[in-house]
């Protein structure tokens, strides 16, 4: 853990391709994609929560790690909870 700020870039990988991946585990949402990690990066359990940005906007949240970290990581697309942030937002 650190208290510093670290970025990784990542890519995303296709739905279909993520789906197949974890088909065994039937639990991937509409709004759940996954990123391929580049070899040298790696993103552990601590890391849940955490946002994925594009630019300076947050399109999504990591919400599931595999054990294996050679697995893909699983994140939440935000888009569709977008009025339920804002009025969160509205009320703090």
């Amino acid at each position: 853990m650190t208290r510093y700020l670290q970025i990784l870039n990542v890519r995303t990988m296709n739905h279909y391709l993520c789906n197949a991946q974890y088909f065994h585990m039937d639990y991937l949402h509409e709004t759940q994609h996954c990123l391929r990690l580049p070899e040298t990066g790696k993103i552990t359990q601590g890391n849940a929560g955490s946002p994925v940005m594009l630019g300076r906007k947050i399109v999504g949240i990591i919400s599931s790690l595999s054990w294996d970290l050679n697995d893909p990581v699983v994140y939440t697309r935000v888009y569709l909870y977008r009025s339920w942030i804002d009025g969160i937002l509205l009320e703090a």
